[in-house]
């Protein structure tokens, strides 16, 4: 598909999407504080990652294998860490961006003899004999020892980084050698600066739905793996588009309840209605080749 018709497909969406939610007043917000971000996830732990996420509070999109959207799939990234930390016999492992702490969870049952540690902004301090939650920005990680940590990893959280090369050297620092990174994240497939004006205003939704800053480039990221060896470089698209379709599919069936679906949309916080924008286009952001969904690896 051209790309005039790509953005005729998309638009069309907007302009249903805008019935029910003021997509100009998305727009508007060119800057998040770290307290926008705080006040976005303690709003939408509650209520969207519920409806459009996993019971126990996972708070990122789950990965199908097999083309099928499965509760189990939300598990996806967890067990990659379970994976590895089995295969490096890892006892110290720890999360950025931790969130619900859900995944340190589901890890900490397994793995009893290994320390798990998480940071975030806005925690989740759930208690176990082996788990440490730390309140505090990922951009600084002087609370844990260098050459501590045996894996590092971060599921849809690096995206909100204001300076990610600090994150990477702050992770160097901290892992042992021949310890691992592993990141998962959503970023634009091509440079910003080609990007038409129409791209521009979808990447711009994307971007204030997710309460995110700046969506980078996926080819910019080498600019701060230089001390890494890369082990796995995944885009995993096919993965995300099940997940993608089905909350398209879900948003859409709201929509069929017109002006009680307005009505909702009115009343809820904002941050829960302007995050079903970016969920609504993610299936066609990604068909599309405007954004991807990367798993890195790396080896210290």
């Amino acid at each position: 598909m051209k790309k005039l018709e790509i953005e005729k497909v998309i638009f069309k969406k907007l302009i249903k999407l805008n019935r029910y939610i003021n997509l100009i007043e998305l727009m508007e917000k060119d800057e998040f504080e770290d307290n926008d971000i705080k006040k976005y996830y303690k709003t939408t732990k509650y209520i969207l990652y519920r409806i459009f996420g996993h019971h126990v509070g996972y708070m990122h999109v789950s990965i199908s294998e097999d083309g099928k959207v499965k509760k189990s799939d939300y598990n996806y990234h967890p067990q990659k860490i379970a994976e590895l930390v089995g295969e490096k016999n890892a006892k110290n492992v720890l999360e950025l961006g931790s969130g619900q702490s859900a995944n340190i969870r589901y890890l900490a049952k397994r793995f009893s003899n290994v320390d798990f540690k998480g940071i975030d902004i806005y925690p989740n301090f759930i208690k176990g004999k082996n788990i440490s939650i730390y309140e505090g920005d990922y951009h600084s990680l002087k609370m844990i020892e260098s050459g501590s940590i045996d894996i590092v990893y971060a599921i849809e959280t690096l995206c909100y980084s204001t300076d990610k090369q600090k994150v990477y050297d702050e992770v160097y620092r901290v892992l042992k050698k021949g310890g691992i990174f592993v990141t998962w994240d959503g970023y634009l497939a091509i440079p910003r600066e080609t990007l038409t004006q129409k791209q521009l205003v979808i990447v711009k939704m994307l971007e204030n739905g997710f309460y995110l800053n700046k969506l980078e480039y996926i080819g910019d990221i080498k600019n701060y793996e230089e001390d890494f060896k890369i082990i796995l470089s995944k885009n995993m698209k096919n993965g995300v588009m099940p997940f993608a379709i089905q909350s398209v599919k879900r948003i859409e069936s709201y929509m069929k309840f017109g002006m009680f679906f307005k009505f909702f949309c009115s009343v809820f916080p904002k941050e829960f209605i302007n995050n079903l924008a970016p969920l609504y286009l993610m299936a066609d952001s990604l068909e599309y080749n405007l954004s991807v969904y990367y798993e890195l690896r790396y080896e210290k």
